[in-house]
């Protein structure tokens, strides 16, 4: 558990950015009882432009340990191969 230097002592962090690095902060820091505030610039979920997260094996692996990797599986699908053209 997080404490504080003293009881007028408040840390809490702020996360720019609600990708799935800092969702897995903000998670990893409410598990130690660590306040914090994410932001982000967009006003809604951007589904509907093809936007998505590809997640590389490192980042699962991180997601396995905080035991998100059963939710993921549920709505994520596997993917073989990214290629990407500029």
């Amino acid at each position: 558990m997080y404490e504080s230097k003293d009881d007028s002592d408040t840390t809490s962090v702020l996360i720019i950015g609600a990708g799935i690095a800092g969702c897995a902060l903000g998670i990893a820091l409410r598990r130690v009882d660590v306040p914090s505030l994410i932001y982000e610039a967009s006003l809604q979920p951007r589904d509907d432009l093809g936007v998505f997260v590809n997640i590389a094996p490192n980042g699962l692996r991180v997601l396995h340990a905080m035991n998100l990797s059963g939710s993921l599986r549920r709505i994520g699908f596997p993917n073989d191969r990214l290629e990407f053209l500029n």
